[in-house]
This record gives C-alpha cells, structure tokens and sequence, in this order.
C-alpha cells in the first residue's frame, strides 16, 4: 500500500519561473527516497511544499490515500513533518519546544510520543542538552535535538533537509 504519494507538483518563483514541475513521488512504509541536486534547484522548497509549508502551483499530496482535505493543515504537519538543514533558534530550551508541540492540538490527544532525550542519547548528546537555551547548543546539538524532537512525535513521513 501507498504511505505517500505527490503527483505533479509544480513550483512557480515569484518571476514567474518555475522551479520544479510534474514531480512525482510515491512512497511505502519504510521507504527511503534521497533527492540530490545542486545548491538553488528547489530541494528545500519541494520538501517544504510536501509539509504543506508553503504553496505550490499545481499538484496533490495524499496520505494512505487521503488528500490533505480529510485533514487540517496542522494534522498534515503532525503525519507529514519537516525537520530544516539549519536549526531554527527557537526560544527556550528543547525541552520546551517538546512540550509545547505536545500542546498543540493536533498532538494533545496521541499516545505514540516517544522520549527525545531518550532518542538523542543514542546520538551522544547528554540530557542536560534538552535542559540548556537553544542559544547555549552548538549548530549540530541543535540539529540532533530537533531530529530527536521530530523522531518522539512519531510523524507517519518525516523530511529531513540537510546537507550532502
């Protein structure tokens, strides 16, 4: 069965030029799909297109066959998320994004959240990290502990944006 789909994607630059047109994309649970290509040619602003971030032209992404109308923005966001190359510097600590997130409607009612610092200890990054303000973690930390935040909040997709 299909986990995810997007069908003829389009992206159109403020210019007028499109960046990228027609992709298509279907994925399985367990599924892994690398997209390369060179710094500007729209890796980042297709992911962020698929999260439903930011509008696209033309095309459709559906999940196990549900387009994003079964769903609000905000539930699309919480099954299908976005974890950027750089670290947003968020206020507080990464303690604190977590449960806020928690918080949020779309999550308030699940069962399935995971522990990030649990997660992130597998990766070296001590406890005390999610303790500290974003400020005081270094650039890869930061990275690490929004990658284990997205991890515990156990999104059915999960685009990662990083660097080769």
């Amino acid at each position: 069965m299909t986990l995810f789909y997007a069908k003829e994607m389009c992206f159109k630059l403020p210019n007028g030029q499109r960046l990228f047109e027609n992709i298509e994309i279907k994925l399985k649970k367990g599924d892994r799909m690398v997209i390369q290509g060179p710094s500007g040619c729209g890796k980042t602003t297709l992911l962020k297109c698929l999260a439903h971030l930011i509008p696209f032209e033309h095309g459709e992404c559906t999940l196990e066959n549900a387009s994003i109308d079964k769903f609000t923005v905000p539930n699309w966001r919480t099954k299908v998320m976005y974890v950027p190359q750089t670290p947003v510097d968020h206020p507080g600590t990464p303690n604190d994004l977590f449960k806020m997130v928690r918080s949020f409607a779309s999550q308030k009612n699940r069962t399935d959240h995971g522990d990030p610092i649990d997660i992130a200890r597998n990766w070296g990054i001590s406890d005390d990290h999610f303790a500290e303000t974003w400020s005081n973690l270094s650039g890869g930390e930061m990275q690490r502990c929004a990658l284990a935040i997205a991890l515990a909040l156990n999104p059915q997709v999960l685009l990662l944006d990083g660097n080769d």
